[in-house]
């Protein structure tokens, strides 16, 4: 075996040394082309899918994007493409998804690989509309019938936004407006006044009916808690309802957006904040939506649910009979913990 490497060299330097037209190869370099920066930038949560947007950073022409129901795994999806950017039409069910992508032209490393949390719309609406599901705050009680609080259609509602408040806060009021009545299909006219009474130690029962009132009053007596509401259309409330501030700051002003929720008849709605951004709901008893407005999903599950027929006093099983929301189960193996593990419950509403 050593004679044998002996020759190989030496035919080599005689190759050189006769005039051979080859040259010395130059030392390979290999350039890391693993994508970067890979994430779901964005998700629409509809009645039918989850839209999301993946994007990335990378120099190749082509990449592989892989899906699966665990780490690792591409049991969902695997497909190339060309650009930088992919767009998954993901199931309308709750899961979480673990998505990849890499070179698809020899490199096989990937990218970190990100956990995709899908939600069910439905879910959203049954926790919105009758505090039932794995998103409410109590998703072991079955809700029953319940029937859904929504002000009835064509009845003209008046929102009295006291002077004490601050300006954001009436600015928070008229956000929460417009977007509800976007996308409930301007269900019914909402007038926005200014008063200069101050309705401290008025009565719910004197105000009008259909009529909310935002007022800056410490009538929210619990631990921590820096606003509360009445719950307002009929049959769950008396379609009054005040807005309670415990002070007028910027904190109360996020917190203003979240209990005009209720005056509206909107129940809690619970998710892992940490999972999106777009899941920081408005509604969600911890506030931690940082703009005070409706998110996109709620949005979506209000649009949805006005669509498919949810009106003032519908019951939960006519709701079920309309696909909007599903049968209660409890907490079935099925549901995904994600939704389930921060459950802040928060007494920061008058019921």
């Amino acid at each position: 075996m050593l004679l044998k490497r002996v020759l190989v060299s030496a035919l080599c330097v005689m190759a050189v040394a006769c005039g051979s037209s080859g040259s010395p190869s130059s030392p390979s370099t290999t350039t890391s082309t693993v994508p970067t920066s890979f994430k779901a930038a964005t998700q629409q949560v509809t009645l039918t899918a989850n839209l999301i947007t993946f994007t990335w950073s990378g120099s190749t022409s082509s990449y592989k994007v892989t899906i699966g129901t665990g780490p690792g795994l591409s049991d969902v999806l695997s497909t190339t493409v060309s650009t930088s950017s992919y767009d998954w039409i993901a199931p309308r069910t709750a899961n979480v998804y673990y998505a990849r992508v890499a070179n698809a032209s020899g490199d096989t490393a990937s990218a970190q690989e990100v956990p995709v949390f899908t939600l069910d719309l439905r879910n959203v609406i049954d926790a919105m509309y009758f505090g039932g599901g794995p998103m409410s705050e109590t998703p072991t009680v079955n809700p029953g019938n319940a029937p859904a609080a929504v002000f009835a259609d064509g009845v003209a509602v008046t929102v009295i936004v006291t002077n004490e408040a601050a300006p954001t806060q009436t600015s928070v009021v008229n956000s929460f407006i417009s977007d509800y009545l976007s996308a409930s299909g301007n269900a019914f006219p909402i007038a926005v006044t200014n008063s200069v009474a101050d309705y401290k130690g008025a009565a719910l029962s004197a105000l009008p009916e259909n009529t909310v009132a935002v007022r800056v009053f410490g009538l929210c007596t619990q631990t921590g808690v820096i606003a509360c509401a009445n719950y307002g259309p009929t049959p769950v409330g008396s379609n009054r309802s005040y807005v309670n501030m415990n002070l007028a700051s910027t904190a109360a002003s996020l917190a203003v957006g979240h209990e005009i929720g209720h005056s509206f008849g909107i129940h809690h709605v619970v998710a892992t904040s940490a999972a999106r951004s777009e899941y920081a709901f408005l509604m969600n008893p911890a506030l931690i939506n940082p703009d005070g407005r409706l998110t996109a999903v709620e949005k979506n599950a209000i649009s949805a649910a006005r669509a498919g027929g949810i009106r003032n006093g519908w019951t939960r099983n006519q709701a079920l009979a309309a696909g909007l929301v599903l049968p209660f189960t409890g907490l079935s193996s099925g549901t995904p913990a994600v939704w389930l593990n921060d459950i802040i419950r928060s007494p920061d509403d008058i019921r």
